[in-house]
């Protein structure tokens, strides 16, 4: 078998003295993966300690390196998109900040992590059992991962905007803020499309061409990707920051009161939303009575985030506590 988690069956059910034979190859075979890795772990180290020394310890001059081509094409092609340099210099920020920080994308890997794992729990549980995966139709696991993959990395990134890089700098932003403070806001929600839904669009579209036909792929990405959309709105609200300025307050969510609720919503939004779509997808007329559904929802948003009667955005740089408790422990005299 070429499952890992079978190779380590075996060789538990060798240890415990089991004489079948073929736990005695999954044995050898966990074995000598196991020491290939480890053998792999330390020829890597060794190969890279003495660059990353001479990097990070030796070295007093910043890395000079010239952008990449990616990067070239990106700064040529997205100032005349986004015409705004106010909203244009936020995204720059965000994703220059995101690029320089190993703390913030160690925890975004984190979040990536936990996504990957449940999105192909849903793959490897029938191989497991000896069942097979069909790819030549949509099943809900094979739905599911890209909502799986955007709803972690965009809540990833909603939670990594409130962490900040550099507090004290954030006097940059302070004596040169503008009026239209909304400026601010749209580009933290560009960033998060253009960050947690673009790349992961463009990667997702064509495996799933190359299984499906092109219109039941793109069907399913215009889906997924107008419900991140609507996700962006809704981890936004209430968000008056930009990111990575504003100091951290820790302590503010019950995570053990609130950890089976966020457990809930995830499975909701990734499993029961692909049972949903697997229902949309059988009918086109579902499926345009959907999409329309949620084009109108998100354009009532933003057309009510726009109006005027709604009050206009002041930008937060210091996180302080709603209240000052007072525990009186004071003796009168």
């Amino acid at each position: 078998s070429w499952l890992p988690p079978r190779w380590f069956l075996g060789l538990y059910e060798t240890l415990l003295g089991s004489d079948l034979a073929s736990f005695h190859r999954l044995a050898v075979t966990a074995l000598v993966a196991t020491g290939a890795l480890l053998a792999l772990s330390i020829a890597a180290y060794a190969c890279s300690y003495r660059r990353i020394v001479r990097r990070e310890l030796e070295s007093t001059q910043p890395d000079a390196r010239e952008p990449g081509r990616v990067a070239h094409l990106v700064c040529r092609i997205w100032p005349g998109v986004v015409r705004d340099r106010t909203e244009l210099a936020v995204i720059a920020f965000i994703g220059k900040s995101l690029a320089r920080s190993g703390l913030h994308r160690l925890v975004l890997a984190i979040y990536m992590g936990v996504a990957l794992a449940l999105a192909l729990g849903g793959i490897l549980r029938p191989l497991i059992e000896g069942i097979g995966v069909t790819l030549d139709e949509p099943t809900v696991a094979l739905l599911s991962i890209p909502l799986f993959l955007s709803f972690f990395a965009l809540v990833g990134l909603r939670v990594l905007f409130t962490v900040p890089i550099e507090l004290p700098a954030n006097w940059v932003f302070q004596i040169t803020e503008r009026h239209e403070k909304a400026t601010y806001l749209r580009g933290a929600r560009t960033a998060l499309v253009l960050i947690g839904l673009v790349p992961l669009a463009l990667i997702t579209l064509p495996a799933y061409w190359a299984i499906w036909d092109w219109q039941l792929a793109a069907a399913h990405t215009a889906l997924w990707v107008l419900l991140g959309t609507l996700l962006i709105e809704a981890l936004l609200t209430g968000f008056r920051k930009v990111p990575f300025t504003c100091s951290y307050l820790p302590g503010k969510a019950n995570v053990r009161l609130l950890a089976p609720l966020y457990v809930a919503v995830t499975l909701i939004y990734g499993y029961s939303t692909a049972r949903w779509e697997l229902w949309l997808l059988a009918e086109s007329q579902r499926w345009l009575v959907a999409i329309a559904i949620l084009v109108a929802a998100l354009v009532a948003v933003r057309v009510r985030r726009r109006s005027p009667s709604s009050p206009a955005p002041l930008l937060t740089y210091e996180e302080t506590p709603n209240a000052t408790i007072q525990l009186g422990l004071t003796r009168p005299v």
